[in-house]
């Protein structure tokens, strides 16, 4: 018995120090982009995703359960665990704690490996590693669409007036809808969207991405838009795995007017309430602000008027009563005291000098005091 006791002991110790040294048995990383079996075109973007362990920088030295990434091109895992990664163009040492590189491959099969290591690059034993093999394929620049293939614009229609930040959709006909990992394929591709912006004249390079050139490379069809208030452009370009669009262009293109607007989200139209009742404002396209940052183009601050109608005129500031309640604060929400019955609370936005827009931002709703 004392025999079996101690060697119980024995495997206990080692079990615990084999979690220790590897933090936890589920620990696991994995190759999100690109996807294994991928051709692609150009530099390759390789990010990395894990599992049960924690990113940070080397800087902050060894810790359990810790670490960063490395990237293995064309090479195997090292055979010895118990030193630090070595460091050359098929070694690439994530340090900074990032978790994407872009490599330049030489055309032809690639085999990428994910390898976590400690903050003195020294990997885990048992290896935290994942494998995949891509093929990195010749830039033919400009490429053709399949013949009758089309993109367009479901959502919003042209010419909308369209208060709120704007749903935008695409549909595609000949040609299919792929995630941007993939890589490059004949006849697929994923959207983009370009606000108020031309169709580069260029089409043998990728497109840029800033606001006005908004990738879809996770081959969704929708993306909603803040835009500003006013007229705006809004063009679909369909591009491959590499972000070159073909040529000719696939691009569809409508115009759309971006309203300002104000709601009240709380209390809701015919709701039976108690006083004090909670009155919350909201807008879309304008920005509050307090009062006291004076008249600025696109903002101002909140008024409800309760049981009255709006000014008859619009040039002059709003009055200041129990009928008229200024938020020049900036603040979105007030709580009113309301006799019992029927009311009717209109929001009106004005400026710093609480005089109203015009056309007058402003909206209503009727409910019951107990």
């Amino acid at each position: 018995m004392k025999n079996l006791g101690s060697k119980l002991t024995s495997a206990t110790t080692i079990l615990y120090v084999l979690a220790s040294t590897t933090g936890c048995f589920s620990n696991s990383v994995s190759i999100s982009e690109p996807a294994d079996g991928a051709k692609i075109s150009g530099p390759v973007k390789t990010c990395l995703a894990t599992s049960g362990v924690t990113v940070e920088p080397a800087k902050r030295g060894v810790h359990d359960g810790k670490g960063h990434h490395h990237i293995l091109v064309d090479v195997d895992v090292p055979g010895d665990l118990s030193k630090p990664i070595g460091k050359d163009a098929n070694h690439v040492h994530m340090g900074d704690g990032s978790k994407c590189k872009t490599l330049n491959l030489a055309v032809g099969k690639h085999t990428i490996r994910a390898l976590f290591a400690k903050g003195n690059h020294v990997p885990y034993d048992p290896a935290l590693t994942a494998k995949i093999s891509i093929e990195v394929l010749a830039s033919t620049g400009i490429t053709s669409p399949p013949q009758g293939a089309s993109v367009s614009i479901s959502e919003p229609a042209d010419g909308a007036k369209i208060s709120g930040p704007v749903k935008t959709c695409l549909a595609t006909s000949g040609v299919t809808v792929e995630p941007a990992k993939r890589g490059v394929h004949d006849g697929k591709g994923h959207h983009h969207i370009l606000v108020d912006v031309d169709v580069p004249g260029d089409l043998s390079k990728p497109i840029g991405k800033d606001a006005n050139h908004v990738h879809m490379g996770d081959g969704s069809k929708c993306k909603t838009l803040n835009l500003a208030v006013g007229k705006h452009t809004i063009r679909a370009l369909f591009a491959k795995g590499n972000h070159v669009p073909y040529d000719p262009a696939l691009t569809a293109k409508i115009s759309i007017e971006v309203l300002a607007s104000t709601g009240i989200t709380s209390p809701p139209q015919g709701a039976m309430v108690t006083s004090p009742v909670k009155v919350c404002l909201e807008t879309s396209g304008v920005e509050v602000e307090p009062a006291k940052n004076g008249v600025n183009k696109g903002k101002g601050h909140h008024h409800i008027l309760v049981d009255t109608d709006l000014p008859r005129d619009l040039s002059k500031p709003i009055g200041k009563d129990a009928n008229h309640i200024h938020m020049g604060d900036g603040s979105t929400c007030k709580e009113i005291k309301l006799a019992s019955g029927k009311h009717t609370v209109r929001a009106l936005f004005a400026m710093g000098n609480h005089v109203p827009y015009d056309p007058t931002l402003t909206t209503e709703v009727t409910f019951n005091v107990k």
